[in-house]
């Protein structure tokens, strides 16, 4: 199917199923009526939505990636058959070789099996995710079953489960970081974030953003759990392998961004700016040209810049001002918005990674009142959100004058929806840090 069709049809089923919700809401219909209407709608959405995304070939990381390293590992390949699942560069393991050994379990496993049961853990991590972040946002049944519909039309978390990736499962320890700094502890907190950092390598902003914060126990919680990897895996692995995943793996792609599809990064964005639709199902690196990776760099620097700024000046503000919102309320947002910071200016940003837009999502629904604070902050916040949510599907332009306007604009959606999600939550953040002063002591 053509990916016109696929998006008409998918906006119109979730526009729907919004819809449908709202009235069911209106009516008074009983609880468990609009529970099942909802789980009904929300289980057709996502049927749609996984069968129509990429890729073609379903669990392609988990049998490209995860089994071939497991398999190495327990088998007789050892380092050499980790170090030839490296060598297939974004295609094979690209995660630091200790982390193999998370994947050991499956190895036991026919290739098919186990990539079920792999499936089958990432639902269950998903569904947990929807769950725990419903109660976090303090979302109530209707506002969760909407938020529900927004997980099962979320097209990136598609691509991450078809994709037999790892991605959802970061959305559950996210959640569970979140849930930890709720409860004060920060220490807790930091272990959980630092080991998504070392799976999701973009990730490691958090622990700049909690130590620039003063919150130290996170930053020194991550950076434990980061450390103790790092050594683990050199005293198992050795010095070579280590160098060898960097060459292959880090290396090629922090200096030379891709122009694929579904990568959507601020670097990936000036790619295809660069070669229009040339490389759009291309997955090596191409040179850019020297204007053009100064624009991405200087793109990506005034988007730190901007972030920083925003939370750094609310702080400032929230010391001399009556405050609007709570700690905990504006620790969560400024998460949320580190988080969408560093996938969108991460060199390599998968179009799954954007899945992690469910965060702030919540917080948009209704649980945090600066988010709903005006008309305008709604709409531009929905508009953000329902951006980043299509199927992931290949489209290219035939037509010789749009191709590079659409390779800029249109296959970029998930990354521009994202930047004007992540401003809805800088202002969000910036409007709780108060909005009167505080009253002076005499």
């Amino acid at each position: 199917m053509n990916a016109i069709p696929i998006y008409l049809i998918h906006l119109a089923a979730f526009g729907g199923g919004v819809a449908v919700l709202e009235v069911l809401r209106r009516k008074d219909v009983a609880w468990k009526f609009r529970a099942a209407a909802g789980v009904l709608m929300c289980v057709a959405m996502a049927v749609f939505g996984f069968r129509v995304s990429e890729p073609p070939d379903i669990f392609s990381d988990y049998f490209k990636a995860y089994h071939p390293a497991a398999v190495a590992l327990v088998g007789e390949g050892g380092m050499e058959g980790l170090a030839d699942t490296m060598r297939q560069g974004a295609g094979g393991f690209v995660n630091l070789p200790v982390l193999a050994w998370l994947f050991a379990p499956f190895a036991l496993l026919p290739q098919a099996a186990g990539a079920n049961v792999f499936f089958l853990l990432g639902v269950a991590a998903t569904i947990a995710a929807w769950w725990s972040l419903s109660r976090l946002a303090g979302l109530d049944g209707d506002r969760s079953l909407l938020l529900l519909l927004v997980f099962s039309a979320c097209g990136p978390l598609h691509n991450s489960l078809r994709e037999g990736n790892t991605t959802h499962f970061i959305l559950l320890l996210l959640v569970c970081g979140l849930w930890a700094l709720r409860g004060r502890r920060d220490l807790l907190a930091g272990l959980v974030f630092g080991f998504a950092a070392l799976v999701k390598l973009p990730l490691l902003l958090l622990g700049v953003y909690f130590v620039a914060r003063g919150r130290w126990r996170v930053g020194a919680g991550g950076a434990a759990v980061c450390g103790l990897a790092a050594a683990t895996s050199l005293l198992m692995f050795g010095w070579d392998l280590h160098v060898f995943w960097y060459e292959h793996s880090i290396k090629p792609f922090a200096e030379t961004p891709l122009s694929a599809f579904n990568v959507q990064s601020v670097q990936g964005f000036f790619a295809r700016f660069q070669h229009g639709a040339d490389h759009l199902l291309d997955w090596t690196p191409h040179e850019l040209d020297p204007a053009v990776k100064i624009g991405a760099k200087l793109a990506a620097l005034a988007m730190l810049g901007t972030v920083a700024l925003v939370i750094g000046g609310a702080c400032l503000r929230r010391r001399n001002r009556v405050e609007v919102c709570s700690e905990d309320s504006a620790i969560e947002l400024e998460t949320c918005a580190v988080v969408l910071l560093a996938m969108m200016i991460s060199t390599v940003s998968w179009s799954h990674y954007y899945l992690w837009v469910l965060l702030p999502a919540a917080f948009l629904i209704g649980g945090n009142p600066k988010m709903m604070a005006s008309p305008g902050i709604r709409v531009a916040g929905w508009i953000g959100l329902i951006g980043a949510l299509p199927p992931v599907v290949i489209f290219i332009a035939s037509h010789p004058l749009v191709r590079k306007a659409h390779a800029c604009l249109a296959v970029s959606h998930y990354f521009l929806s994202a930047v004007l999600l992540l401003a809805v939550l800088l202002v969000a953040i910036w409007r709780c840090a108060g909005t009167e002063p505080k009253p002076s002591r005499k």
